[in-house]
């Protein structure tokens, strides 16, 4: 005879993580390295929520190189899959550097190459003033000249031209040294008004998946605790124990 299979509830849907940044990874074609990964996982978090996409992120001096190129991947892959045709506008030290992250190779991919890349340098701020742009990259905000002022000029001819639309993109990336007084990007990651991602701390519980011996085993009924006392918590279990047929 056939034996009736044993219930095994199913698992909770809070237990499977998402990966946000598998679709970026499937596009570019190699493996994003960690602290890469976890950038574009905070940013597609966000774009999933139907939120602007602003992030500050700190950097360590070991993958500078690498969080650079990918950050500029980033944009090519949102300028030609996600938002085909927008103009995005990308900032960084000089023409040759911005070059070398982005070579002609790779702007003609875009959809229409000729107008929507904006390529300034950290000695020109005011190449896009005047301009209207949903997507832009600002790289190595700590290594501007003028011990940061010029980061400010871009600062301020940035903000205005971008849009404040759900589908918009701003990202200050650079170093944060705490000791640093006179830098102007120190001083924007001290007064927080952009969320911050610093790569130096540990991952948080929503980016970290969740290993199977975290997780109950299987048949067991879940518990919910109640109101829990400091010394002796109680907990309900999930379906409560039959009650007891007399017979008369």
């Amino acid at each position: 005879m056939l034996q009736p299979r044993p219930y095994i509830p199913p698992r909770p849907r809070h237990l499977f993580k998402r990966d946000y940044a598998a679709q970026f990874e499937r596009w570019v074609g190699y493996r994003l390295h960690p602290h890469a990964r976890r950038a574009v996982a905070h940013l597609e978090r966000q774009r999933a929520r139907r939120q602007p996409q602003r992030l500050i992120l700190c950097n360590t001096p070991s993958t500078i190189d690498i969080l650079r190129q990918t950050l500029a991947d980033y944009l090519l892959w949102r300028a030609t899959v996600v938002q085909p045709g927008d103009p995005f506008c990308v900032v960084g030290r000089s023409r040759a550097d911005i070059k070398r992250i982005l070579p002609k190779r790779k702007l003609r991919t875009l959809p229409d190459h000729r107008w929507q890349p904006i390529l300034v340098s950290s000695r020109t701020p005011d190449h896009c003033r005047g301009l209207n742009f949903p997507l832009a990259l600002i790289l190595d905000g700590d290594a501007f000249p003028h011990r940061g002022r010029a980061l400010e000029q871009h600062w301020r001819s940035i903000l205005p031209a971008i849009d404040i639309g759900p589908q918009s993109l701003l990202i200050l990336c650079g170093t944060y040294r705490p000791r640093t007084r006179v830098n102007h990007f120190a001083r924007l990651v001290r007064q927080a008004r952009l969320p911050i991602l610093d790569l130096s701390d540990p991952p948080d519980e929503e980016a970290t998946p969740t290993r199977e011996s975290d997780q109950p085993p299987q048949g067991i009924p879940l518990q919910i605790p109640l109101a829990a006392q400091p010394d002796s918590p109680s907990y309900l279990p999930l379906f409560p124990k039959p009650l007891r047929a007399f017979l008369f």
